[in-house]
């Protein structure tokens, strides 16, 4: 059996993982903790008694104290404990995720909503985790050692080459991506976001990204301001639309304009048959709705990708094509194969 530490100040959030967790694999046994006086407390007498805590899952911020997971990590690592630590924050923070791989972390994850995707994403990460522990990977008590043979588990383990940081060893960020839509279309997006997900780049949509309490308006312009690229969805009921999706638009036309001449940064993409408007015109569009309309826009976001120097896998994963006869009956309403295939992986790796 698997013993997974748990670090939340939020009790609702802290019930909520625990009890996702455990239904995903009920072999796993969750000491859950408020506190870093807790969980130092479960650390050594786990040290002391000769017991093992496998894995901790952090919280970074604990009780209003933002250096609180990198203090358990900094415990962990120091006392040479073999233990894999995951961070979990709700916010992206470079310096924060880079300090964690410098540490040693297993893994720095991001929570934009406590829903499937992310409790899915965080199960595989764990077993993940695990697997990679009971390779028995030498500790050191340097807490500044940054262990070679790690690998960020949001990367995709066939990938021949992942880029790192030469001096850190840990992985580059990833592709930030807008996704500028009409709320009309939000399913089609939705989907768009999971598959851009799976590709380990990092979309930003407004019901996954916004937190609650935060000012939406200036929270979009910030991420248009600081992304990579802009995808324009387009369709009928999108162009014909007023409203903020045009002043979104707007915005990101004035961030084009700015960029280097040949930068790929904005991307008209057409969901359905629709006409492009005036504005947008300049730039070559996709017809996602197409046979290889995704495989073209990732092509396009490869190349971006590449000049900021981030590497995007170049092997394609499982698709709804390449569903079994069986599973092709399943709409895509009821049945997401690229979620599934995470979570039966978990379920797999658990079993193990």
């Amino acid at each position: 059996m698997s013993h997974i530490l748990l670090i939340d100040d939020d009790e609702s959030l802290r019930q909520a993982i625990t009890h996702a967790l455990q239904d995903t694999c009920p072999q796993w046994n969750i000491t859950p903790v408020s506190t870093i006086e807790e969980a130092k407390s479960v650390l050594h007498s786990q040290d002391k008694e000769g017991k093992s805590i496998d894995v901790v899952l952090a919280d970074v911020v604990i009780n209003n104290d933002a250096t609180a997971g990198i203090e358990i990590l900094k415990l962990a690592k120091k006392n040479n404990m073999h233990v894999e630590v995951i961070l979990v924050s709700t916010h992206a923070d470079s310096t924060d995720r880079k300090d964690a791989y410098d540490l040693g972390a297993y893994s720095y994850i991001t929570m934009d909503a406590l829903d499937r995707s992310f409790t899915e994403k965080l199960s595989s990460t764990i077993s993940d985790a695990l697997q990679h522990k009971d390779k028995g990977v030498t500790k050191s008590s340097d807490e500044n050692t940054v262990y070679a043979t790690r690998i960020h588990p949001a990367i995709p383990k066939t990938q021949p080459h992942i880029q790192k940081d030469s001096q850190n060893n840990f992985p580059l960020r990833t592709l930030n991506v807008f996704l500028c839509h009409s709320s009309r279309d939000k399913q089609s997006v939705r989907e768009l976001y999971h598959r851009l997900c799976d590709e380990n780049i990092n979309p930003w949509l407004d019901e996954k990204s916004l937190l609650p309490g935060q000012d939406w308006a200036q929270e979009i312009t910030k991420a248009v301001r600081t992304t990579d690229v802009v995808i324009v969805c387009l369709s009928q009921s999108s162009i014909s639309q007023a409203g903020y999706v045009q002043r979104e638009i707007k915005y990101a036309l004035d961030i084009a304009d700015e960029q280097p001449e040949g930068t790929i940064f904005l991307i008209p993409l057409k969901l359905e048959e629709c006409d492009i408007p005036e504005r947008l015109r300049r730039w070559h569009w996709v017809n996602y709705f197409e046979t290889g309309g995704y495989d073209r826009l990732m092509r396009s976001l490869r190349f971006r990708a590449e000049t900021l120097g981030i590497t995007i896998a170049q092997e394609r994963k499982f698709s709804y094509l390449d569903a079994p006869p069986l599973l092709k009956g399943c709409t895509k309403m009821t049945f997401d194969p690229l979620r599934a295939a995470s979570h039966l992986a978990a379920k797999a790796s658990c079993a193990r």
